[in-house]
């Protein structure tokens, strides 16, 4: 198909997934596909949903137009990237982004990505005060991180202290008590079980004592892609 059929006009407000991976196959080094690009980066994030694709794209004509290069559309990539985890989408990302674009939003979403990465939890919580503008504008953000986390966590223990689990959740009272029981969790004592599921067939889950460490990540993150 040609750009002259796929190409919408400023005012259009929708773009279908088929539409944006036959563009973005046929006319990935044009410039003019740029603002339907960017234009459908807020429909995933309005809709959560995710084409990583086609956000590449986006990077990859920002750096052949340095000019058009929007630090703001780079921020929103890195952030959507993050909830894909224990994919390297983020990284894949990254890589396109060159070191002049780096605002302070941007570093700080390359600390979140390696807290993510390294099970430091607690910090991640921490650190994303400093962009919690943006993240707050990503419908189901927070959601997503911790259905991450609770992959990792529930992958690598059988039960974690509940000061724990509200630490590395971010979660406390009434907020808490909704995801254990959304997630088929069960309070015993100060301690929350997690649902035997398929993450426990292949391994020996343990009793969580202290916070998690980097030293358990690399067969947890594994066993979740």
């Amino acid at each position: 198909l040609s750009i002259a059929f796929l190409y919408r006009p400023k005012e259009s407000k929708m773009s279908s997934k088929e539409e944006i991976t036959q563009l973005i196959e046929g006319e990935n080094n044009n410039v003019e596909i740029l603002p339907q690009l960017e234009r459908y980066l807020d429909q995933q994030l309005k809709e959560q949903t995710y084409h990583l694709d086609s956000n590449l794209a986006i990077l990859r004509l920002y750096q052949f137009y340095p000019e058009k290069a929007n630090t703001a559309v780079v921020a929103k990539i890195l952030a959507k990237s993050l909830l894909n985890l224990p994919h390297n989408d983020f990284v894949l990302c990254l890589y396109l982004v060159p070191e002049r674009l780096y605002d302070e939003t941007i570093t700080t979403l390359v600390k979140l990505s390696s807290a993510l990465e390294t099970a430091r939890f607690s910090q991640f919580w921490e650190e994303s005060e400093k962009c919690r503008g943006l993240l707050n504008s990503l419908p189901g953000f927070d959601d997503g991180i911790r259905n991450f986390i609770l992959s990792v966590a529930s992958a690598t223990y059988k039960s974690i202290p509940t000061d724990q689990l509200s630490q590395i959740v971010n979660l406390k009272g009434d907020a808490l008590n909704g995801l254990i029981k959304a997630r088929g969790m069960t309070v015993v004592g100060n301690a929350v079980t997690f649902p035997f599921d398929s993450h426990h067939k292949n391994s020996r889950p343990k009793k969580a004592v202290d916070d998690i460490k980097f030293s358990d990540l690399t067969s947890i993150l594994s066993s979740v892609v």
